[in-house]
């Protein structure tokens, strides 16, 4: 009755998964990282040739800054890095914290004591002995350093933070837009076309030969079409509401078949005021009539029960019809409403809500639904992600 939704649902379900992984894979363009260095070295250079002009060539301090740069832009991906194990194991973790000054002091060293081997290589070090050079280099450079990988750790996480924050709007929107989908599906599968044919087809038949048959389904149709519109885009109900809905319904099955058909709805008093997801025991009781009792050959029984046990409500529809997975290929094939039961719990409760659908004994099938006993419905909003 409702199993068009069951896609919508699914997707729902597929875009609340995916909006809530962290995204880690930030990527810069390589020539914006280059273009950034050129520019970089073009400003130091130029700012340590204005302080002092007459020591050194405005060639030479660009080839030491590029030297510089070049080398914190092959250290980029090292600290990418780092940027996304931090994510993946929290940002303020202090466990984080002490991995990212762990490899910020030994990539200061690192880049320092390159960057001079490869500036003696290409002949543009400042004059002395290399270990000293190395050492001066260090510790005159590590404050800087520190605040170079700092940066670029800084702009990783920009970029990161920028990925989430546009996935989660994305995923959002896919979200809005299922579920709207789903909940107009909804609507629109809550009276199937084939139980409506087949009611109007008994209602032409019982007008002739039973006048008041045919009044009395006609007030069960209407209640139900009733109750159905009333409850609009409804999220949840009481089961007492859910149960007054499902009678309507049973009484114009009965009519149909007269001789063939006993359904018995029971509830403990307690648990009528419980909420419930709306329309959800009308697709089971259908499922149960149509591919449980209809392709026997005889009478059958349906069993609707509601209870409350602890902070759970029980809901059980049982048949004894021909079992589960049994029915005619004609109208075995077009069951509904199971995978969009499973899908409304799991979206409504998450673990709290379960679904089992068995084989009952000495024959038939059994559902059964469990959920949180709640006295007052929940928002039909999204939940938070």
């Amino acid at each position: 009755m409702s199993g068009g939704v069951e896609a919508g649902w699914r997707m729902r379900d597929e875009a609340t998964r995916h909006s809530t992984t962290r995204y880690t894979d930030a990527r810069i363009d390589w020539r914006i990282g280059v273009a950034c260095a050129l520019g970089l070295s073009l400003i130091f250079a130029a700012q340590n040739w204005v302080n002092d002009p007459s020591t050194t060539s405005i060639g030479v301090l660009f080839a030491r800054q590029l030297v510089t740069w070049l080398l914190w832009l092959a250290f980029a991906p090292m600290i990418f890095d780092v940027g996304r194990l931090m994510r993946r194991r929290g940002v303020m973790r202090w466990s984080s914290l002490a991995i990212f000054v762990a490899a910020s002091v030994v990539a200061s060293v690192v880049h320092a004591t390159v960057s001079v081997i490869v500036q003696s290589l290409l002949g543009i070090a400042q004059p002395g002995e290399l270990g000293t050079a190395i050492a001066m280099t260090i510790s005159r450079y590590l404050a800087a350093n520190l605040v170079r990988f700092a940066s670029i750790s800084a702009i990783y996480h920009a970029f990161a933070y920028h990925g989430e924050v546009r996935e989660r709007e994305g995923s959002a929107a896919a979200l809005a837009a299922n579920l709207a989908q789903a909940r107009l599906e909804t609507l629109e599968g809550r009276l199937q076309p084939h139980f409506l044919f087949n009611t109007l087809s008994t209602l032409k038949a019982l007008i002739s030969q039973d006048p008041r048959a045919a009044e009395s389904m006609v007030g069960h149709l209407t209640e139900l079409l009733r109750a159905t519109l009333d409850t609009g885009t409804a999220e949840e109900v009481t089961l007492q509401q859910e149960l007054d809905v499902l009678s309507h319904y049973v009484a114009i099955q009965q009519t149909r078949f007269p001789d063939g058909l006993e359904v018995m709805i029971e509830s403990e008093p307690d648990a009528l005021e419980a909420y419930m997801p709306h329309c959800m025991l009308l697709p089971l009781v259908e499922n149960a009539i149509r591919h449980g009792i209809a392709p026997r050959e005889a009478s059958g029984k349906v069993w609707i029960r509601g209870s409350r046990q602890g902070d759970a409500l029980h809901l059980h529809v049982q048949d004894d019809g021909v079992g589960i997975g049994r029915a005619p290929m004609a109208t075995n094939s077009r069951g509904i409403g199971i995978g969009n039961t499973r899908a409304r719990l799991t979206q409504l409760y998450g673990s709290a809500g379960r679904f089992h659908i068995g084989q009952a004994l000495p024959t038939g099938t059994l559902v059964t639904i469990e959920l949180p006993f709640r006295t007052r419905a929940q928002a039909a909003d999204l939940p938070p992600s």
